[in-house]
Formats: structure tokens, C-alpha cells, sequence
């Protein structure tokens, strides 16, 4: 590859290994020309981590403004390379203050910056169009975002874990969600009635569902903190069948659709866009455009027939190296 990467994993100023950017990214650490960053903070002590915590905690600074934050910036990084190739930094989600960007023109001087949009663009739009003057190239994974605003389109990624176990008591339900309800709480409802009405045990962790829709159902259980992503993907893979809903509008693969494919699960969704995969295959995945036309007795078939044979195609890795074609293609080696 052309360039050498600094891949900002999140942005997060909580550093979790079991979380879902760190794992998504974990395949970047074979990568002799990819250093990787979990956290803002890299590689400090507990005691100099928690100064940080409390230096730019939102809680406390939307009380009382602490200055001098610009002394953390040098510790977010520092560029290992010792060879001459070109520098792009990678930030995933671009967690970072606008200062953090000026620093790094400064201290890199001619580097690229990527931004990766893994979420739909419209919900933090205003924030990330104030951002865009400080990215020379900006990609998502939504196919309607890179058509209305000229974004470079990817296909999402994610690192396949090789020590996900599989429970004594397996299978622990038939179908098993866990996420933010957002706009999609009908339809999960829809999901679990016509289930559960066909005898199927199905479990959800709900998040953010208010209150009075807090409606109290067998194997539903309203969240008010996520689960490591790890937690999520062992109980996904310990069901019998995974099920993958649509935000209102996105047009993308999404991560319930990717674990499918890596851990051989069949699949229930509403993702017109996995048709378009290779991986598509109706005996596997049953794409649903109406949730009320959904079938019960495709969960009920033995899950052992799914093979995908999935070659590592969700890598991180090949996100690295279409991101160096397209640096090459806009600004030449």
C-alpha cells in the first residue's frame, strides 16, 4: 500500500477491548502499515487516563467551562512510522473536538484524513457538515448518503471473532435482538407477536423504548445500558436465527446481516439490499418487505444447513486498502 494509516477506532474516551468499534477494527492489528488507536487517550496510565476523564468530562464542563484542554491532544497519537511513506489518519465517527484537527495539520503537515459514516448522516448532520472543511475524503455505508452528498460508498466491516462460545444450554431462544428501539419498536413488536405466536421463544434487550411503551412480555427486557458488543454477539450466535431491522431510510449492510454471514446463522430481515450480495441466499436469509408476512417456519429449520462460506470478505483489511485506492485515484503516490 501507498500510505501508512493511523486508524482512530471511535473517538471513545471509555476504553472497551469486548466494545463493538474495537472488535470490528481488531483485524487491523496484523497490518504492519496500520497502527491503531482504541482510545483518544493512547496508551496512558489509570491514574493520567482518569485526570483526562474529569478534564473533559461534558458533565462538568456544562457547569463550569476547564480550560487548557488542548494539553491532552499530543497524547492521542504519535506517528510510529519510521519509513517515508505518506500519513492518512482514519477517524471512525470523528469523536474529536475541532481543535484536535488543527493540531494535527500542524504536527502532520500534508496528511490525509478520512472519515468513515458508519450511521445514517442525517440524524447529526448540522455537527457533521461543520466538520467536513477538516476531511479530504469522507465514505459511508449508506448507499442513499453517498448519493446525496457525494460520499464515497463502502461496504461495512467487521473482524471475525474465533472465541465466541457456544452455550451448554444452546440454543437459547429462537431468535434473539439487541439494540436502540429508535423508529423501529412496531416493527419489533410485529416481529415478536407473530413469533411467539408460533411457538417460538424470542428474546430482546431493548434500549431507550420510554416508559409507558415499557409494555412487560416474556423474554423482553428494557435495557438502560448497552451490553458489550461481545455479550451481544454470544447470544446472537446461541440462538437459532438472527434478526436484522431497518432504521426508517437506511440503505446499507448493517452488522446483524455481517454476523450472519461470519457465524453461518440463518437470517430474517428487512434489508432490501442484502439481495444484492453474493452471500444472498433465500434458503439462509428471507428478506421480508411487510413484517406481517413473515414466516415462522423458516426459523424452525435446522440452522446447521447454513454455510455462507465466508472468506474474511468483512475485513477491516480491505477497507484499508480501498481507502489507499482512493487516496492514489484523488492525490497520486
Amino acid at each position: 500500500m501507498v500510505y501508512n494509516y493511523i486508524f482512530i477506532s471511535s473517538g471513545a474516551r471509555h476504553l472497551d477491548m469486548d466494545g463493538y468499534y474495537p472488535i470490528c477494527v481488531r483485524d487491523l492489528e496484523k497490518c504492519e502499515n496500520v497502527h491503531l488507536v482504541y482510545d483518544v487517550v493512547d496508551r496512558v496510565s489509570k491514574p493520567i487516563r482518569s485526570l483526562y476523564e474529569f478534564h473533559v468530562s461534558q458533565k462538568i464542563n456544562n457547569i463550569f467551562n476547564i480550560p487548557f484542554k488542548n494539553i491532552w491532544i499530543p497524547l492521542y497519537f504519535k506517528n510510529p512510522f519510521d519509513n517515508n511513506k505518506p500519513l492518512c489518519i482514519v477517524f471512525q465517527n470523528w469523536g474529536l473536538p475541532p481543535r484536535a484537527f488543527r493540531y494535527f495539520e500542524k504536527k502532520y503537515p500534508g496528511a490525509k484524513k478520512v472519515v468513515l459514516h458508519r450511521d445514517m448522516v442525517e440524524a447529526k448532520k448540522e455537527k457533521i457538515f461543520l466538520y467536513e472543511k477538516y476531511f479530504d475524503l469522507s465514505m459511508t455505508i449508506d448507499n442513499n448518503d453517498a448519493e446525496k452528498y457525494g460520499y464515497v460508498w463502502f461496504e461495512e466491516f467487521e473482524s471475525k471473532l474465533d472465541d465466541l462460545k457456544i452455550s451448554e444450554n444452546y440454543p437459547e431462544c429462537d431468535v434473539y435482538f439487541a439494540g436502540k428501539a429508535k423508529d423501529r419498536l412496531s416493527k419489533l413488536m410485529t416481529i415478536y407477536h407473530k413469533l411467539t405466536a408460533a411457538g417460538l421463544k424470542v428474546h430482546y434487550y431493548l434500549l431507550e423504548v420510554p416508559e409507558e411503551q415499557q409494555v412487560p412480555y416474556e423474554g423482553i427486557t428494557y435495557g438502560k445500558r448497552l451490553i458489550s458488543y461481545k455479550e451481544m454477539l454470544h447470544h446472537s450466535i446461541n440462538s437459532r436465527c438472527m434478526l436484522d431491522v431497518n432504521q426508517e431510510g437506511a440503505m446499507g449492510y448493517t452488522s446483524r446481516f455481517l454476523e450472519a454471514v461470519m457465524y453461518n446463522k440463518p437470517l430474517i430481515a428487512d434489508n432490501p439490499m442484502i439481495k444484492t450480495s453474493k452471500f444472498y441466499n433465500p434458503d439462509f436469509i428471507q428478506v421480508y418487505e411487510d413484517w406481517n408476512d413473515l414466516d415462522p417456519e423458516f426459523v424452525k429449520k435446522d440452522e446447521k444447513r447454513v454455510d455462507f462460506h465466508y472468506k474474511d470478505e468483512f475485513s477491516p483489511i480491505h477497507l484499508i486498502e480501498r481507502i489507499d485506492d482512493e487516496l492514489v485515484k484523488r492525490f497520486g503516490k
